[in-house]
């Protein structure tokens, strides 16, 4: 069973015993919206397996521009891509992506640094905003910039980003109201348990100590054992050992795979 944004209003509303409290310059809507903002973010803290999507997120170049922005909500607010997984190129054998630091990244722009063709360079970056402007999406910045515009040139694996709840997708007449939110079914129970957790102790004024109960109780628990579960096993591990080791040769370990936990 998935979870609408009206089934999490409702959770709000059942955790005050009614409308939470509001104040001058906030109105219950803009409350409810920030109590289930809070609950949803502190889920999305975790990397969970489901939050993971599939490769299927091109984006383009676009000839002289260095930046390429990232999807955001079309409904609901705030950037699909919460995590960056991995940055490919699509169809081009020839082209490679390398992440690297903001710093690296200014530092390789400020020289003009000469790299080997089809390479690029990748960081995340934000435009810079005035005092009193709210953050900017993030974006992909390339180097060197692209000189030729490009379609789907950019393969991107991410987790899942939290959506932007506003006051108006909470409105009694909201068309948003039946939006389902992205998680999984087995994350639903940890996610009513902390919306309780936001909506009482704001009231109560105890929200850490909410949350960490929360989080040190059995539900939490088994959402994880449930995500960790997902797949029968992470496949052989990754070899980490000394150059002369006697599985100096080897790609991963001979004694098979790890299982999950």
């Amino acid at each position: 069973m998935s979870i609408t944004l009206q089934r999490s209003k409702a959770a709000v509303l059942l955790a005050c015993g009614g409308d939470p409290s509001s104040a001058t310059g906030l109105t219950v809507d803009e409350r409810i919206a920030e109590i289930i903002n809070s609950a949803g973010q502190q889920l999305f803290h975790h990397n969970w397996t489901w939050r993971e999507r599939s490769s299927n997120l091109n984006l383009d170049f676009t000839g002289g521009t260095p930046t390429v922005n990232l999807p955001i909500e079309a409904d609901l607010g705030g950037v699909r891509s919460g995590n960056i997984i991995k940055v490919f190129p699509v169809n081009n054998n020839f082209r490679e992506f390398v992440f690297v630091p903001p710093a690296t990244f200014a530092e390789f722009q400020s020289r003009n640094l000469n790299v080997t063709e089809g390479l690029f360079y990748v960081t995340l970056t934000r435009n810079q905003t005035a005092f009193g402007t709210a953050s900017p999406d993030m974006k992909l910045e390339f180097y060197p910039t692209p000189q030729v515009t490009e379609q789907d040139v950019v393969g991107v694996k991410f987790r899942r980003n939290w959506p932007n709840i506003r006051g108006s997708d909470v409105a009694t007449n909201s068309p948003n109201l039946t939006n389902e939110l992205p998680m999984d079914d087995s994350a639903i129970p940890l996610f009513l348990e902390y919306i309780r957790a936001f909506a009482e102790g704001g009231e109560n004024g105890d929200t850490n100590q909410r949350v960490a109960v929360v989080e040190a109780g059995p539900i939490y628990d088994q959402a994880l054992r449930r995500d960790g579960t997902m797949v029968p096993n992470y496949g052989p591990l990754p070899l980490a050992v000394r150059g002369r080791s006697s599985y100096a040769n080897l790609q991963f370990f001979p004694n098979g795979n790890i299982p999950n936990p």
